[in-house]
């Protein structure tokens, strides 16, 4: 098993959110927001999808009359 790297991306589910670990490393689930990555300062900025994009992912449909 590989160490953990300082950013560490998935997003197959909500298992697991998105945090820091206890060594200081990143994991940012991407179902929960998008993430920027600052090339030089590291920074990390959660952007939220936009309303709907969770229907749309689940093929949910709103029911009408």
């Amino acid at each position: 098993m590989t160490e953990p790297a300082q950013y560490n991306l998935y997003g197959h589910n909500m298992v697991h959110p998105s945090g820091v670990g206890a060594n200081g490393n990143m994991y940012l689930n991407g179902l929960q927001a998008m993430y920027l990555i600052h090339i030089y300062s590291g920074e990390v900025t959660a952007i939220p999808y936009p309303p709907g994009t969770d229907d749309a992912r689940l093929q949910r449909r709103r029911v009408s009359l």
